[in-house]
C-alpha cells in the first residue's frame, strides 16, 4: 500500500482534531446581557422617585436650603416643582433651564422617563 495516498487524509484528520474550537462553558457568555426595561407603568413617588431625588437633588434642594426656590425632599415640594414645569426642563437640560443635577452627570433617560410618567399619571403620592 502506498503511504502517499493516506498522507492527505491523515493531515486533514489531524488538522481538524487539533484545531481549537469556540466553546462556551457558561450559557450566559453566548448572549448579550439583557438590558433592564424602564418601567414607567405605575411610577411610585416613594420607591422610585424619592431615592433618585435623595441621591441627586436633595443636597441642594431641601427644606433648609431650597436652592433656586425648589424643595425636593418632600412630596409637596416635588409636586410644586413639577407643576411649575421647572422640574422636567432642568432634568432634560432644555434651553432656558439650569441643567440639573448641577455639576454632575445627567440623570438617565429612564430616570427622566419615570418623572415624566409620574407627572402624566397624576403626581400621585404613592
Amino acid at each position: 500500500m502506498n503511504r502517499s495516498k493516506f498522507f492527505p487524509i491523515i493531515l486533514v484528520v489531524l488538522t481538524v482534531s487539533l484545531t481549537p474550537r469556540c466553546t462556551y462553558h457558561n450559557v450566559e457568555d453566548q448572549f448579550e446581557p439583557e438590558v433592564a426595561a424602564c418601567d414607567t407603568t405605575e411610577v411610585s413617588y416613594a420607591t422610585q422617585l424619592a431615592p433618585l431625588l435623595q441621591a441627586n437633588c436633595v443636597s441642594c434642594h431641601n427644606s433648609n436650603n431650597p436652592s433656586g426656590g425648589m424643595v425636593l425632599n418632600t412630596y409637596e415640594g416635588l409636586k410644586q416643582a413639577a407643576n411649575s414645569n421647572r422640574l422636567l426642563g432642568a432634568l432634560k437640560h432644555e434651553t432656558g433651564f439650569s441643567p440639573m443635577p448641577q455639576g454632575a452627570a445627567s440623570l438617565t433617560d429612564c430616570d427622566i422617563a419615570q418623572f415624566e410618567a409620574w407627572i402624566s399619571q397624576g403626581l400621585k403620592n404613592n
